[in-house]
């Protein structure tokens, strides 16, 4: 019977002159680094799924025929500013150099809307991917209890904290605004490259707690004992990028972008993105909907003595969820 149905939802797809993809959880490994997007045909508009892990997406959409902001300054742009709503635009933005997503400044604690279940806390397992002709991966749905935040692009620039934090668990990664070393020199590239809205710091993140012991361990393996690699990276806030100077704070996101054997983490329900406010001492960890975050753990959090341990968050279904 699962065979009929899904022979019948395939050629309906194929009739509709749409791109599909089954995602075997995999989510990276088909991910297009290229800055145009003048051979896509973009799955935004659109999805379908057979599950509620939404592993067959459909899309259509119309083609933007010619770049949109060749002749638009900086200035310009950010004058009048809304957010892109289709992967094409998106990456013409990023060709240039603008944003995508909100320039509306997070808090530097997140905005909690955590969602619990028997006292604990709860992470989604639910993603949402679009597809471009070539099946590959881009976009992404942030989830909400109820439906869907918004879409984020991927090879897209983003500064706000949940978007941010969204955009690495989907896709393993950073935005491109972020794709930065802390050198001088990056700084300068970054600025450059993304005006005020550039961000620095893409490197390893040690995990080490006996040479920094104020500093709280992070999950060290997979459920299958595989070893991760931490990466971390800036989240600046709204003073920390002048347009001419970056001054770095003590705002990290730090994730799962690699294990110890060079591998990418490719599992979305493999993956760990954490936000830290004071420079590691203290955690909190993105649940993959908009302000899901997990309770602060950390040295602050234990009032300065031995920080407090995290808690490894309740993986469910958002739609098994009363």
């Amino acid at each position: 019977m699962k065979n009929k149905i899904f022979s019948f939802l395939l050629v309906g797809f194929l009739l509709s002159g749409c791109s599909i993809d089954i995602l075997n959880l995999n989510v990276s490994s088909n991910l297009s680094n290229s800055n145009s997007s003048s051979n896509s045909s973009v799955c935004s508009s659109t999805t379908t799924s057979l599950s509620s892990t939404n592993n067959i997406s459909v899309s259509s959409t119309n083609k933007i025929s010619e770049d949109p902001y060749k002749n638009i300054s900086y200035n310009d742009f950010y004058s009048n500013y809304t957010e892109t709503t289709s992967y094409e635009d998106a990456m013409y933005r990023t060709k240039h150099g603008f944003i995508s997503g909100s320039i509306n400044y997070d808090s530097y604690l997140p905005q909690k809307n955590t969602i619990y279940s028997e006292n604990n806390f709860v992470k989604f397992s639910n993603y949402t991917y679009g597809y471009d002709s070539n099946n590959n991966i881009v976009s992404y749905n942030i989830n909400t209890k109820n439906g869907t935040y918004k879409t984020i692009y991927y090879n897209a620039g983003y500064v706000v904290l949940e978007e941010v934090a969204a955009y690495i668990l989907a896709f393993g990664e950073v935005p491109p605004n972020s794709n930065y070393s802390s050198s001088s020199s990056g700084k300068k590239q970054s600025i450059a490259s993304w005006g005020k809205y550039g961000r620095v710091n893409i490197g390893n993140y040690s995990n080490d707690t006996t040479r920094w012991p104020n500093e709280p361990e992070l999950p060290l393996v997979d459920s299958k004992g595989k070893a991760y690699q931490y990466i971390e990276t800036d989240i600046g806030l709204e003073n920390y990028n002048n347009g001419s100077k970056i001054s770095r704070g003590t705002y990290r996101i730090v994730f799962t972008g690699f294990y110890k054997d060079g591998t990418k983490v490719t599992d979305i329900n493999e993956r760990y993105v954490f936000y830290t406010y004071n420079h590691y001492e203290d955690f909190e960890e993105y649940l993959n909907y908009y302000g899901g975050w997990g309770d602060r753990f950390g040295y602050e959090t234990s009032n300065f003595t031995t920080p407090t341990p995290y808690v490894k968050a309740l993986i469910v279904d958002k739609n098994d969820l009363n």
